[in-house]
């Protein structure tokens, strides 16, 4: 890893950005590191496989709430304002920070978002029963439910959506 003073980068910014697409840059304010900037694609692949950060989230998340499933239908039946909507829509328990992002994206979106979780067959396991998955660069953390019982289970017919990275999946 290729060590340069914060100043240095400063002045060679450009440069130094460049360069951290090809070598892990460590940058020290006098002799203290501060920072480290990597690759994009660099960042991205080690966050993805990073369990811990991503069940945190995910935890975080669920201890916030998930939605109640009367809110959660009377929020689908405003959506959808009369119409059906897609029975994948209906076997859903969003987080409530969840449910605030799905307010911001279309139906089209969401329709296809489940959709991508529901068939995508290389999730990754992150642990006993949370999974992620990648769709628009967004990396989405989610489990099944039983829904007879509400337990966890790792092939449940009720998916709980706990967490949605920003755009550029972190």
């Amino acid at each position: 890893m290729k060590k340069i003073l914060l100043s240095e980068a400063k002045k060679h910014f450009s440069s130094v950005v460049e360069e951290s697409q090809t070598e892990h840059i460590a940058i020290y304010k006098y002799t203290t590191p501060v920072s480290v900037l990597v690759s994009y694609e660099f960042f991205t692949n080690v966050a993805r496989y990073n369990n811990e950060y991503w069940i945190g989230r995910a935890d975080k998340a669920e201890g916030e709430g998930l939605a109640e499933r009367d809110v959660y239908w009377k929020w689908l039946e405003g959506r959808y304002k009369g119409k059906r909507p897609h029975p994948y829509l209906t076997r859903l328990i969003p987080s409530v920070s969840v449910l605030a992002f799905l307010d911001k994206i279309t139906n089209n979106t969401f329709l296809k978002m489940i959709k991508h979780i529901r068939d995508t067959k290389t999730d990754a396991l992150l642990d006993s029963c949370y999974k992620i998955c990648t769709y628009n660069d967004r990396h989405i953390v989610y489990k099944y439910k039983n829904p007879n019982t509400g337990e966890d289970s790792l092939f449940g017919d009720l998916l709980c959506i706990c967490y949605v990275s920003a755009n550029n999946g972190i």
